[in-house]
């Protein structure tokens, strides 16, 4: 490795950030390649969070609100009156940090290229996506002592508690489907159309394997290409780190992913690994907007 070479590095690893903060643009970028990542984060809905905390506002009503007119000239008892449903979601973000190694030979052609600083966001936004989706779905404050990382705040799988689908083992199958459509409660029915089967690759393939068998067009279709799986008018899609044991049946924009803009970017290198290190900061925070609209069907077949 010639000290051009490293000397071209030192030079774009400091062009990279001010005073270890991302540019407006910057940020901009780094987030939209984050965001488009083909994981759970896509999926969801996204915001960006100007403080640690943030309260998003419901409005609604839960519960029927029509009753029998009146007499004429007569007002609704007042035990009658409703009024909407005004609670707020809160997003709290925790602090989350992804370590990147870029050894010297790996970075030459981009170097000589002049778009290093590409690559970087590139392969950031690929690991800090990864690493997001892994904290929003599996995240269990209850894990702290043995996961550091996922002990910071509780995912999606540890918030859905109401709407639970026992598989007894069985493994991925239109059975298990259409208990989980069942299970849905009433009031989000007519919001089906939004709504994904949220599987793991292995359960996907699984899935596949059952409608292969048939003797139907639909069977070699499935034999012959990777188009969209459904279950009953639902697609189902396979989630990067979703365990095998576990799918859920929901809106995935129900599920909120907030992030403070605030991004900090450290380097540093290791002259004996001969490796440059990105250290990239930030705050993640997850939600869900109705708890009771989402379905998780849990001990499926591995």
């Amino acid at each position: 490795m010639n000290q051009e070479l490293v000397r071209k590095t030192d030079l774009a690893l400091s062009g990279l950030t001010s005073h270890g903060l991302l540019t407006v643009e910057q940020q901009d970028a780094f987030f939209r390649k984050l965001i488009a990542q083909p994981t759970l984060v896509g999926l969801a809905r996204t915001v960006f969070m100007k403080n640690p905390t943030m309260e998003i506002n419901k409005v609604g009503f839960a519960s029927r609100i029509l009753v029998p007119g009146p007499a004429s000239h007569s007002a609704i008892a007042a035990s009658l009156r409703v009024g909407p449903d005004l609670t707020q979601v809160t997003l709290t973000s925790v602090a989350a940090r992804a370590v990147i190694w870029l050894p010297y030979d790996v970075l030459e052609d981009n170097i000589e290229r002049d778009n290093f600083s590409d690559t970087v966001m590139d392969l950031a936004a690929e690991r800090v996506s990864l690493d997001t989706e892994e904290l929003v779905l599996l995240g269990d404050t209850s894990i702290v002592g043995s996961d550091a990382f996922l002990g910071m705040a509780n995912g999606v799988l540890t918030q859905t508690t109401t709407n639970v689908v026992n598989a007894g083992g069985k493994a991925l199958c239109k059975e298990v489907l259409r208990d989980a459509a069942l299970a849905l409660p009433d009031q989000y029915v007519r919001n089906r159309a939004n709504y994904r089967f949220l599987v793991s690759h292995a359960n996907e393939i699984m899935y596949r394997d059952s409608l292969a068998d048939r003797q139907t067009v639909v069977g070699d279709n499935i034999i012959q290409g990777l188009g969209q799986v459904m279950g009953f008018g639902t697609p189902v899609v396979p989630v990067a780190l979703m365990p095998s044991t576990t799918a859920l049946f929901c809106d995935p924009k129900n599920i909120i992913v907030g992030f403070h803009r605030n991004v900090l970017v450290e380097t540093d290198k290791d002259i004996e690994l001969q490796s440059h290190k990105i250290v990239i900061s930030l705050r993640v925070a997850v939600a869900l907007e109705e708890e009771d609209s989402m379905v998780k069907i849990t001990n499926l077949a591995v």
